[in-house]
Formats: C-alpha cells, sequence, structure tokens
C-alpha cells in the first residue's frame, strides 16, 4: 500500500506505453517516478526520505507489558547506488494507548563493505518495556534502496505493573 505524502505534481500518466509513470509538476518540468533513488528536480540531487512504521504491538491485548531485548532486522540494500547504504531503525514503547511514547532506543542498520554480497546487520540489542511498542525503519541518505523483509523481534512477558 501506498502512501501520500507532498508532491507538488499537476498531471499524470501511468506507465503503459512509457516504462515508468510520468508526472507534470508546478515548476513546468515532467518527471519519471519509481526510477531510481533520488530527487531528481533539486540540483545538486537530493535524497527521498523513505520510512515505514508498524502498527502497535502488545502481548495479551496490552494486559501485560512487553520487554522488548533484541531486533534481527532482515533488511536488504540490493540495487543501492551509494556505496555505503545505511536505514536507521527505531523502537518506541508506551504504557497506555493513545500515550506519548516514553521510551526510544535506535541502531543503524548498514551493508558490511567488506564483502560485495548483502549483509545484514546480525541483531540489534535493546531493552525497551511498555504495554506496546511500534518499529519504524528509515533512510535520508541520497542513492539508498532498501527493503524491508521479516523483522525478528526477541519479546518477552513482563508482568502487570
Amino acid at each position: 500500500m501506498w502512501y501520500y505524502g507532498t508532491l507538488a505534481r499537476t498531471a499524470w500518466v501511468d506507465r503503459g506505453i512509457n516504462q515508468y509513470p510520468l508526472a507534470a509538476s508546478t515548476d513546468k518540468k515532467l518527471y519519471y517516478h519509481e526510477f531510481g533513488q533520488d530527487d531528481g528536480s533539486t540540483n545538486p540531487v537530493s535524497a527521498i526520505s523513505a520510512n515505514i512504521e508498524s502498527a502497535q504491538i502488545d502481548l495479551d491485548q496490552g494486559d501485560k507489558f512487553a520487554l522488548v531485548q533484541k531486533i534481527i532486522p532482515d533488511v536488504t540494500f540490493r540495487d543501492s547506488t551509494n556505496s555505503d547504504p545505511v536505514a536507521s531503525l527505531t523502537v518506541k514503547t508506551a504504557n497506555f494507548p493513545g500515550a506519548n511514547f516514553n521510551e526510544t532506543s535506535s541502531g543503524n542498520v548498514t551493508r558490511s563493505a567488506t564483502t560485495p554480497i548483502e549483509q545484514y546487520t546480525d541483531q540489534l540489542r535493546i531493552r525497551l518495556r511498555g504495554r506496546h511498542f511500534v518499529f519504524r525503519i528509515e533512510s535520508t541518505a541520497t542513492g539508498t534502496q532498501w527493503r524491508l523483509g521479516v523483522p525478528r523481534i526477541d519479546v518477552r512477558p513482563d508482568g502487570r505493573r
């Protein structure tokens, strides 16, 4: 599912006879979409900020606190043009629905520069506690393209305080 954002576009042509969708902008230029990793409307080229955030995750419908201790992120950087692509993974917890997140832990997910094959950061060790948590992965560097697989999260019940 795609989410909307703020793009100054006035007309679109879906792909069909063209390989990529084409859009007219308020700056009187035409832009290909879904092509490359960066924003071609600026000079110098700027990164497109990309992120995805999970819904709130809880244990036993939020009746028990969850202790999050480790994450295996399962992120790949296939087709990145950046020689050292990086994405940030953030985990946030809250104690009650609608409450502000009270604890946050972040870590960088990077591809190893020592081997030409794709490597994942094997694990991120964190220690967060709350009734529910969310995780978010994002990147803001040029030439960075990532794909999120199936993250594995070490979560344990931690009482009803």
